[in-house]
C-alpha cells in the first residue's frame, strides 16, 4: 500500500508561516549539505509552489523567496563561488519575514491531515 502524507493549512497568515517554515528548513539543510539543490527544488523551491502561493494571496516577498529558491541550482552551477552567500542571503530573508509574522493564535489546526 502506498503511503501518503497530506499537509494543509488554512488562512493567509498560517499559509505564510508554513511556507516560511518549509523554506527555512530546506535552506538550512541545503546549507549543511543534507539535501541537494535538485531536492530542494523538487520539494518546494519551484514555479508550481510559487504560483500556488500567489493564487492563495501570500505576501509577495514570500512568493519571490520561493522563485529565488528555484534559481539556487542555476547559481550553484554557473557561479558556484556565490552559492554559499546566496543560500545565506536567502535564509536571512526567510528568517526576517518569519520574525515579522504575527504570532499564531493557539490552538491552531494541525498541519498534517490523515
Amino acid at each position: 500500500m502506498k503511503k501518503k502524507l497530506i499537509i494543509s493549512e488554512e488562512g493567509k497568515q498560517n499559509i505564510e508561516r508554513l511556507a516560511l517554515t518549509l523554506s527555512i528548513g530546506l535552506l538550512t539543510m541545503l546549507k549543511s549539505g543534507i539535501v541537494s539543490t535538485e531536492e530542494a527544488e523538487n520539494f518546494f523551491f519551484n514555479p508550481y509552489s510559487a504560483a500556488s502561493l500567489k493564487l492563495l494571496g501570500v505576501n509577495k516577498k514570500i512568493e519571490e523567496l520561493i522563485v529565488y529558491g528555484a534559481q539556487l541550482g542555476d547559481i550553484e552551477r554557473l557561479i558556484p563561488e556565490k552559492f554559499p552567500d546566496s543560500i545565506n542571503k536567502h535564509l536571512d530573508e526567510a528568517l526576517e519575514l518569519a520574525k515579522n509574522l504575527p504570532n499564531s493564535k493557539l490552538p491552531t489546526k494541525k498541519w498534517i491531515d490523515e
